[in-house]
């Protein structure tokens, strides 16, 4: 049996991964040895995704050191929602949200995947974490340590295993968690778009009979779009000729930008919703992906994952500041309980938003909905609120107050 050369050691380079290896060693200082592994840190794989990420999720990039590592970012100021026919010339809008003037806060901040992703890696390397370029194909359980066997065969062992690589974790599988999941039956196109106005910080909701299409934007007149079809859709829309595409986009985007000219993409992905049983094992934690995923329309995949990473490093830090194991059962059982009722209601909301909007006989229903909501400022600043992941009590990562890094 290796000695337990390791604090924590976590399966997945993406930034839920990054940012809970960079968060760790905020919580346990600068002696605990904590390792990253992934192949993918080899040959990183180009990704159109980008990211609204809310005041919370945010604070905790802040308080990690990543935040002032990133390129220019984009500002949400304001967000229109519609529910829209096809053949609709007008786009007509029944709800918008505002950014808070006051606070000086907007609503989000839009962050390109691989911009993050350098950004989390510099700030890991700065704080010491060791990388391994290999997956974990065994892991096994070893009194006070978690024992895990590398794809070229080397073993290591450590106090937590962290399992941050995606939907499909091989952790996850590893350690026999089970999942509820069900298909959508729907696909996600993505693509960076260049516009012809300016879009001044206005991120754009359009629900239509297939599914939604999100205008999210992005510095220089770009948007990141994130656009629901039917798989057979999809993959039809995604082989056309670029000035299709772009007639296709422009019909449901309406012209409210002026023309809207493709730059990077199209790029497909199927889309599930999927919540792991257990958030934990022996030794073993789940975060982001690897724990729950959620349809891409109220925008909370990564902001879920990231709060995930603030509550399990509270738990981290509370112990260690008592010198107690941070892997006990204790520990995680208090992560999974902090974890497991708002992952259930935001998941249970997507999907229900997802069944209303593309039901169309509850159109008249729902957009009578949206008007209420919009002139009701309580409504409106409680669902801001839930959204920016300030409900509830935050822990140490996910607050304002600035963390001594």
């Amino acid at each position: 049996m290796p000695k337990r050369a390791f604090e924590l050691i976590v399966s997945g380079a993406g930034p839920v991964g990054l940012a809970t290896a960079i968060a760790a060693r905020v919580a346990l200082g600068p002696r605990a040895r904590i390792l990253v592994c992934d192949p993918l840190l080899r040959r990183p794989r180009r990704s159109l995704l980008a990211y609204a990420l809310s005041a919370a999720p945010r604070r905790l990039l802040e308080n990690i050191g990543a935040w002032r590592r990133l390129g220019p970012v984009q500002p949400i100021e304001r967000m229109e929602i519609t529910d829209s026919e096809l053949r609709d010339i007008v786009r007509q809008s029944f709800l918008t949200f505002e950014a808070d003037m006051a606070s000086g806060e907007p609503l989000a901040v839009m962050v390109g995947h691989d911009d993050l992703v350098m950004a989390l890696i510099e700030t890991a390397r700065a704080s010491s974490i060791e990388f391994r370029e290999e997956s974990i194909s065994a892991i096994a359980q070893r009194g006070t340590s978690v024992e895990v066997t590398l794809s070229s065969g080397e073993t290591l062992a450590a106090g937590v295993l962290a399992a941050c690589d995606g939907a499909q974790s091989i952790v996850r599988e590893r350690a026999k968690i089970p999942v509820v999941s069900w298909d959508y039956q729907r696909e996600a196109i993505v693509a960076t778009v260049q516009t012809e106005r300016d879009h001044e910080g206005c991120a754009v909701q359009h629900f239509l009979p297939a599914g939604t299409l999100a205008l999210l934007p992005l510095p220089s007149r770009r948007f990141s779009i994130v656009w629901v079809e039917k798989p057979e859709d999809a993959k039809r829309l995604c082989e056309m000729p670029k000035e299709d595409f772009e007639f296709e986009l422009q019909r449901r985007a309406g012209h409210a930008f002026g023309k809207l000219s493709v730059v990077e993409g199209p790029q497909h992905y199927p889309l599930r919703l999927q919540i792991a049983r257990r958030f934990h094992a022996e030794r073993l934690v789940l975060l982001g992906d690897a724990a729950h995923t959620t349809h891409p329309l109220a925008g909370q995949g990564l902001n879920l994952g990231l709060r995930d990473v603030g509550f399990l490093m509270q738990q981290f830090a509370d112990a260690a500041r008592l010198g107690l194991d941070i892997g006990t059962a204790e520990q995680l059982e208090g992560y999974e309980r902090s974890r497991r009722a708002e992952t259930v209601v935001t998941l249970g909301t997507a999907d229900t938003l997802f069944g209303l909007f593309t039901t169309p006989a509850a159109r008249a229903l729902r957009d009578a909905g949206l008007g209420i909501v919009d002139c009701s400022t309580p409504i409106k600043s409680a669902l801001m609120r839930q959204a920016a992941g300030e409900a509830g009590e935050l822990p140490e990562l996910l607050r304002r107050e600035p963390v001594d890094v």
